[in-house]
C-alpha cells in the first residue's frame, strides 16, 4: 500500500532528523563546555542554560578575549533579552571578521 509507504518514509525521515538534532546539541553543548569551564561554568540543557544570556556572554569574552561588561541579573525577561541582546550585538559586529568555522554546519532545529 502506497500510504503505508509513504507513512513510514515520514516516520523514519522524522526520526533521522530527531537524531540529528540530538547529535548537533550534544555537539555545540560539548563545544560550549570545553570554555565554559575556564570561568567555571557549565551548560547542561544548551536551550534553557542561554536563555538568560549570562553564559552566553561569558561565552562571547572567553572566545574572543573581550569585555562585555557585567550582565544583567536576569530576573526579569527584559533583563535576559538585554544580556541576550549584547551577546549578539557583540557578534554581529565581529562577524565579518570570525572565523568560519560552522559554515558546512546545519543550523539547528528549534
Amino acid at each position: 500500500n502506497k500510504t503505508e509507504g509513504l507513512d513510514y518514509e515520514r516516520h523514519r525521515i522524522n526520526r533521522l532528523h530527531e537524531e540529528t538534532t540530538r547529535i548537533q546539541k550534544k555537539t555545540y553543548t560539548n563545544w560550549i563546555n570545553a570554555h565554559l569551564r575556564k570561568a567555571n561554568m557549565e551548560v547542561v540543557d544548551l536551550y534553557k542554560d542561554l536563555q538568560d544570556g549570562t553564559r552566553l556572554m561569558k561565552l562571547m569574552e572567553l572566545i574572543s578575549r573581550a569585555n562585555l561588561g557585567k550582565p544583567n541579573q536576569a530576573r526579569l525577561r527584559v533583563q535576559k533579552i538585554e544580556n541576550v541582546g549584547r551577546a549578539l550585538s557583540y557578534i554581529k559586529t565581529k562577524a565579518s571578521r570570525a572565523p568560519k568555522m560552522f559554515e558546512h554546519a546545519k543550523p539547528l532545529s528549534f
